[in-house]
């Protein structure tokens, strides 16, 4: 027989008479009903609050420094898992919900990173448009160029299966990536 120590945070499956059930909730914690609902008042409370302490400026002689917002809202998150990891009935938000706020700050991540580089795009592009080009075609060409040779003279493979051999591996870290888990697509 094994024994088992219970920690704060732990979610344990109970099954049995309601009454029962209620009785041992409450006296080890308590019943946890996840449902599809965010907890909205919480979510935007600490948004507002990254918001503030981006806003957050110091003056040094004539030097200001502040976090930003984007600082500001890291720590406001950091302090919601924290509060959410101690208090698990707190700030609750659904997974669907996470995964689309997700894509969404990095979709305005982008934009903002795109429209801010954008406008010097002209420019750089007029001055080393042609070298640019040409360099970003050797640096993708040039390793599948010399693995597909060594492949096919060298190791004498089958030029279609060293083909997709060689596909396979280009795309081999996207797929490790979702099979681990670390991409949101399911």
């Amino acid at each position: 027989m094994t024994t088992s120590c219970l920690t704060t945070g732990d979610v344990l499956q109970v099954s049995g008479d309601a009454r029962r059930v209620k009785t041992i909730a409450d006296r080890i914690g308590f019943i946890s009903i996840h449902s599809q609902v965010t907890d909205l008042l919480a979510f935007c409370a600490f948004f507002v609050i990254g918001l503030m302490i981006g806003m957050i400026t110091f003056q040094f002689s004539t030097f200001s420094f502040g976090m930003g917002n984007a600082a500001g809202l890291l720590f406001a998150g950091i302090m919601l898992g924290f509060m959410r990891a101690n208090h698990p009935t707190f700030g609750y938000i659904p997974q669907g919900a996470l995964s689309m706020v997700k894509e969404f700050g990095l979709m305005v991540f982008m934009a903002g990173v795109g429209l801010s580089a954008g406008s010097g795009i002209n420019n750089g592009l007029g001055a080393i448009g042609g070298q640019m080009l040409i360099a970003g075609l050797i640096v993708s060409l040039v390793p599948v160029v010399i693995c597909f040779l060594f492949g096919a003279y060298v190791l004498r493979m089958n030029r279609a299966l060293l083909f997709g051999a060689m596909m396979g591996v280009i795309l081999i870290l996207a797929t490790t990536h979702l099979r681990a888990g670390n991409g949101d697509h399911q």
